[in-house]
């Protein structure tokens, strides 16, 4: 569910970031329809559909946005080695928000490559030093590589930022 909100959410702060105008003549294009028809395939849990139009839209404009929505449409669909790809290939084109990279993360942990998702979860962390998510993150990571004290210290930071996780009426 979080991954489907975060798809739509891309595609939306992908189209409020461009001017009026360009919206407009996206509005025209073809590959604004495949990223529609892609985001009702995940808003239907349909990802393999998702993937289809993700890509088809890629194939007509090369955006390393679209890259980020296939790659986490693959992760939503369990084919980690096609969302690391995916989203590494965004990064590598410049997309480097904190939660692309967190995203990057997730498809390495769900390959195996710890090491990998590590590395990629702290630079998503340096980005966003107090998202509760990430922290999350960080600290599960850790936690698989055998890193417990980075993942206590992760933990302590949450609970300082969110101090009623402590609250135990609220479990």
């Amino acid at each position: 569910m979080v991954l489907r909100k975060l798809i739509v959410g891309l595609l939306l702060v992908a189209i409020a970031s461009g001017s009026q105008q360009s919206f407009a003549q996206h509005r025209k294009a073809p590959f604004l329809e495949q990223v529609i028809r892609g985001v009702d395939a995940i808003t239907r849990d349909q990802p393999q559909r998702a993937i289809a139009y993700f890509a088809a839209a890629l194939m007509q404009k090369k955006e390393s946005r679209l890259d980020v929505l296939v790659g986490l449409a693959a992760l939503s669909a369990k084919k980690p080695k096609l969302a690391t790809a995916k989203l590494e290939r965004a990064i590598r084109k410049g997309v480097n928000s904190a939660d692309v990279l967190y995203w990057a993360a997730r498809a390495q942990l769900a390959r195996g490559d710890v090491k990998a998702a590590l590395s990629r979860v702290e630079q998503a962390v340096a980005i966003a030093p107090k998202n509760p998510t990430l922290l999350v993150g960080y600290a599960l990571i850790a936690k698989r590589a055998k890193r417990s004290n980075i993942a206590r210290e992760q933990l302590a930071r949450l609970v300082v930022r969110l101090p009623h996780l402590r609250d135990v009426r609220l479990y």
